[in-house]
């Protein structure tokens, strides 16, 4: 017993030192997406509907790229790799697979975004033009943040870092980082296009479905079976995780006027979902590594090692989220915006993330287990699923616990 409690306590603290850098960090991107967000309200306004995009593109980004992390993680566990090599033939498969469904997939976000958009009847613009910019928006950060990707795996992992620990929350901060500007820019190339020659974002239309269509057809009749077998898991995840991340869209655009109230909240949004979908996909990293490891088994019953990922997911929870409020409150005050007092945005911060965090690692430890008994790799399923739900999840909860607290 003894020797169970001082492993405990060195693996949580190991966990807490190096995941929690990285999610300080994630909560200051986050936020600054936020702000860079307000600051181009105008560009939204003129293109109603892209604001439905947005959560989705961001979601996206941190799924695919995520999910990279994930299997560099346990390609580096497993001793797979242990430097970028173009050689390396784990490593040119895995530059492949996230190429083709950036591509396939930000077309795939567009088409939803505007079906969705026209399903609920809200005014929005053409499906053209979320397509182009989606795709446009997508290829801008998705080359940087594969390219970061690796970096992030190869460094924390000479540095004696856990890759599991460090990679996905760096990444998915850096994604939302990069992703709005990017779709911004990407929304702001297509609307001068428009001004310049209102023909060329049809021609753009016809290319991006003829884009979509190759890459599918090459996949399947060129790519090698590594390839093929992550494009097609991710795949199914992917399409959902699409479909959820525009719904959390909708549910912002609905519920914007309860937001409105206090416009400081819609600076929090990003950094609150992002650290649900932080602390989840840290502890779906972590079992999918030990999960191929053979340290803990796909049984439903709370063995140590299990009993140990879970406590070190609520120390993170306690230390992240009321950090999420102090820091809300300070670029509240520094951008004068209206927001609650210090007390009551900790409050509601820890609290919505308490209970995030509950559900998020239900959801985990069942996704991961299930996954693994069926034969497929934790690393191309759960991340996407687990940030995609906390989207959805946190804003629902988000939403619950201000209109219960202050309303």
């Amino acid at each position: 017993m003894q020797r169970f409690v001082k492993s405990y306590l060195t693996e949580s603290i190991k966990t807490l030192r190096e995941g929690y850098a990285a999610i300080v960090l994630s909560i200051i991107t986050d936020i600054l997406a936020g702000i860079f967000l307000g600051r181009f309200h105008e560009i939204l306004r003129w293109m109603p509907g892209l604001i439905v995009l947005i959560p989705g593109a961001i979601a996206l980004r941190g799924n695919i790229f995520g999910s990279l992390g994930s299997r560099l993680g346990s390609g580096i566990h497993l001793g797979l790799i242990d430097k970028f090599e173009l050689r390396n033939s784990f490593v040119i498969e895995n530059v492949k697979a996230t190429l083709y469904l950036t591509i396939l997939f930000s077309i795939l976000l567009g088409a939803i975004s505007s079906f969705l958009c026209k399903f609920v009847k809200i005014e929005c613009i053409g499906i053209e033009y979320f397509v182009v910019i989606s795709l446009f928006g997508g290829l801008i950060s998705g080359i940087i943040m594969l390219v970061l990707t690796f970096l992030i795996a190869f460094v924390s992992s000479s540095k004696g870092y856990d890759p599991d620990n460090v990679t996905t929350p760096l990444i998915t901060a850096l994604g939302d980082f990069f992703t709005v500007p990017s779709i911004i820019v990407s929304a702001i190339l297509v609307g001068n296009l428009i001004k310049f020659n209102p023909i060329l974002i049809e021609v753009l239309w016809y290319i991006v479905i003829l884009v979509f269509i190759g890459n599918i057809m090459y996949v399947i009749l060129r790519e090698g079976r590594n390839v093929w077998r992550i494009v097609c898991e991710s795949s199914a995840v992917l399409v959902l995780c699409s479909f959820l991340g525009s719904i959390s869209g909708i549910l912002i655009e609905y519920n914007l006027s309860k937001f409105l109230l206090l416009p400081s909240l819609l600076v929090m949004i990003p950094a609150f979902l992002e650290e649900g979908g932080n602390i989840g996909s840290i502890l779906a990293s972590r079992l999918s590594s030990r999960l191929h490891l053979g340290l803990i088994e796909p049984e439903f019953k709370l063995d140590k090692n299990l009993v140990m990922e879970l406590i070190s997911s609520f120390i993170l929870c306690f230390c992240v989220f009321p950090l999420v409020g102090i820091m809300n409150f300070i670029s509240s005050k520094l951008t004068n915006l209206q927001t609650l007092n210090l007390i009551d945005t900790i409050l509601l911060t820890t609290i919505s993330g308490v209970i995030l965090t509950i559900i998020i690692s239900l959801i985990t430890v069942l996704l991961s287990f299930i996954s693994y008994r069926r034969g497929y790799d934790p690393d191309n399923i759960l991340i996407p699923i687990v940030t995609s739900t906390a989207d959805i999840l946190g804003i629902m909860i988000l939403i619950f616990t201000f209109d219960f607290l202050f309303l």
